[in-house]
């Protein structure tokens, strides 16, 4: 039986809320549980601190490019001399991850009995080390990685590294039946397995009394605001609202040129109803969605895999209790689907005349907010889709 698993992953802690749930969920269920994560942006070091601090039976090895520190500068130029090297020599292993070394390192001193990689990058490592330690491995597909942008070098890329190495992998795990029903067709033969990215139902605070005088808030969130999220869009229609019953709340990393564009064309009093907030960590933002009533899911449907992928963002709004709007693409006009109370789909056309009618009749935006909690607890709680994951594993 499998005892001891090792979690890798390119980015950060907080940008992989996915991968830390399921080290959470693993370690739980008994078995002992290390992740190795990349760092390279220094202002999410404090949030993944957090997140470790969380976990204190999980064992965390970070590679860490991003820091002001000597060891970290040093890695930094590395990495940079290999982008270099990979040029003159495109086939050498570096191409598929530039850290390489570094995380051969770590393995080395870290063996396991399976190696799920958690992102595109992290499988050629996954595979690296089950090859290495005479073990195996899994893979996490947060995303059809081949079809994930409208770049086609980068999903050329993607595809020759799952083609390479998902053969020989254990398992798939995906974040959306559709995505499944997509590796399926590559992948035939091997175990594909949906695991949602819902989270832990907790129970929420007690809600104030329906205040008909104070204006409805909606929330909005991400690592980053940016100009491609369809938030100008909304915003757009928005401002076509009565801005003394609408307010508008935006999370994530951003800058006054970014604010600009966003406002751009926007009345005064409406100016005054938008606000902007900076990144937090994880554990703090599921409190703070808490204090709204609806939450935008604005996915436009870019690419094949943003068009099939279901964001965190839309769950964490059931679990919040907030009323959800969403824009249509397949993935989230199915989480719609499954609590049709709870929120309603955007339209390309819609003028937002659901805001208006919660506005006007308070009561019937109080039940949909109702509906996604009920909904959060009945069919979204990680706390039984975790199990799925438990029983794959247990299995090989």
């Amino acid at each position: 039986m499998l005892q001891k698993i090792i979690l890798i992953s390119s980015s950060h802690l907080s940008s992989n809320p996915r991968l830390v749930k399921e080290a959470k969920a693993l370690s739980e269920a008994g078995f002992v549980v290390s992740v190795i994560f990349l760092q390279h942006i220094a202002e999410l070091e404090e949030f993944d601190e957090d997140i470790i601090k969380e976990l204190p039976k999980v064992k965390f090895y970070k590679i860490n490019f991003g820091s002001k520190n000597r060891a970290s500068r040093y890695l930094n130029y590395k990495r940079l001399l290999r982008k270099f090297w990979i040029r003159i020599n495109p086939k050498t292993k570096l191409s598929e991850n530039v850290f390489f070394p570094e995380f051969k390192k770590l393995i080395n001193k870290n063996t396991a009995d399976l190696y799920i990689g958690h992102t595109l990058l992290a499988l050629p490592i996954a595979a690296w080390a089950a090859k290495n330690n005479g073990t195996k491995f899994a893979f996490d597909a947060e995303d059809y990685h081949r079809r994930e942008t409208t770049d086609k070098i980068q999903n050329n890329f993607a595809e020759v590294i799952e083609e390479k190495y998902l053969n020989s992998v254990e398992y798939i795990s995906t974040a959306s039946k559709f995505i499944t029903e997509a590796y399926r067709k590559h992948f035939e033969l091997k175990k594909i397995i949906t695991i949602n990215n819902f989270f832990t139902y907790n129970a929420l605070a007690p809600r104030e009394k329906i205040n008909n005088s104070k204006p409805i808030k909606i929330v909005w969130f991400s690592q980053t605001i940016g100009l491609n999220r369809g938030l100008k869009e909304f915003i757009s229609k928005l401002v076509l609202q009565n801005s003394d019953l609408i307010e508008l709340h935006l999370r994530g990393t951003s800058n006054e040129f970014i604010q600009s564009q966003l406002l751009e064309n926007v009345s005064t009093g409406w100016i005054n109803n938008i606000f902007f907030y900076p990144q937090c960590n994880p554990i703090e933002l599921s409190f703070w969605l808490q204090g709204f009533d609806v939450g935008l899911a604005l996915e436009p449907g870019f690419s094949v895999n943003n068009e099939i992928a279901i964001s965190n963002k839309i769950f964490q709004y059931f679990n919040a209790g907030l009323a959800v709007i969403a824009t249509p693409t397949t993935g989230q006009k199915w989480v719609i689907q499954q609590a049709p109370d709870a929120g309603v789909i955007l339209s390309p056309d819609s003028n937002l005349d659901i805001l208006k009618s919660w506005a006007e009749n308070r009561s019937n935006l109080e039940d949909a907010k109702q509906a996604a909690a009920i909904a959060a607890k009945s069919k979204f709680d990680w706390d039984d889709e975790k199990k799925k994951l438990i029983e794959v594993i247990k299995q090989i």
